[in-house]
């Protein structure tokens, strides 16, 4: 596990639900052509052994690099049961946060010094930093190929356009990309992530409306971004915010997902049912 902290890099392993357990599958393939991009998997306390344990058995099998980060960890009881069970997979690669910051409502403190994080630890190793929702599912090979069209040493902030009071934002439930340029733009030490932690992009009256949700990361993001580079995202056909429920009358399952002109990228609302139904259909 990787605590965060000014101390730097901790490491520690630890291997501790009702799942299918595709790891008895054999081997996996994992598709490299993602070998300089990091998934960064954003969940919390109550659906960490649930929901990323769901994601680790189905696409994230695929993804050379996964990184999770959670305000704070279950209680080690819980954790403990799991791996008696063989219910988790080992917690490598997994970032703590803090617990003031692991409710939905303070989900962009949460995600703001995630990225702090990539940009002190990891900006020189990745050319591409995908932020997930922990129900979200993605196609490895169709964001692979949507990526080599651009730089990644160029400012791109890429996903599926929103809009909230005239602000363009990527939906954060679909995932969005960040390259290596727009990190090293905003990293400590330049126009900076850590001052959007500190200092509101935007007023009270432009939240307003907001309040159930805090104020809305994804959104948040798109803020702070603009503020300080005055980058704004671009959209990509294939991230969809929408949940994949939708049932076409001439295909069966999830087949209809692979008759899109735009190929599936991701899809946000994902139950555990649908996670696993599409991994047979896409994997």
């Amino acid at each position: 596990m990787l605590l965060f902290g000014s101390s730097g890099i901790v490491k520690r392993t630890d291997n501790n639900r009702h799942f299918r357990d595709l790891r008895k599958n054999g081997s996996v393939w994992v598709d490299h052509d993602l070998d300089k991009t990091l998934i960064s998997l954003h969940t919390h306390q109550r659906a960490f052994l649930d929901k990323r344990e769901r994601i680790l058995r189905t696409w994230g099998r695929h993804v050379p690099h996964l990184l999770t980060f959670v305000g704070s960890l279950p209680p080690a009881k819980e954790i403990e049961k799991k791996g008696q069970k063989n219910e988790i997979t080992n917690l490598d690669q997994t970032v703590e946060l803090g617990a003031n910051i692991d409710g939905y409502t303070v989900l962009w403190k949460k995600v703001l010094k995630s990225y702090m994080f990539l940009c002190e630890h990891l900006i020189d190793t990745y050319e591409w930093f995908m932020r997930a929702d922990d129900d979200l599912f993605l196609v490895t090979y169709n964001l692979a190929n949507a990526l080599r069209e651009f730089d990644p040493e160029q400012v791109h902030y890429l996903g599926q356009r929103m809009s909230y009071k005239e602000q363009e934002y990527a939906s954060g439930g679909a995932g969005y990309v960040f390259s290596r340029g727009l990190m090293k733009a905003m990293q400590p030490g330049n126009t900076r992530w850590e001052n959007c932690l500190s200092v509101d992009p935007k007023d009270d009256k432009f939240w307003k409306g907001a309040e159930r949700y805090g104020k809305p990361e994804d959104v948040y993001m798109a803020t702070c971004i603009d503020k300080h580079i005055g980058h704004k995202m671009q959209s990509i056909s294939g991230f969809q915010g929408m949940s994949a429920s939708y049932r076409h009358p001439q295909y069966s399952e999830f087949e209809w997902l692979k008759q899109r002109e735009s190929p599936v990228i991701t899809f946000h609302y994902v139950t555990r049912e649908q996670m696993y139904q599409m991994y047979t259909q896409f994997y």
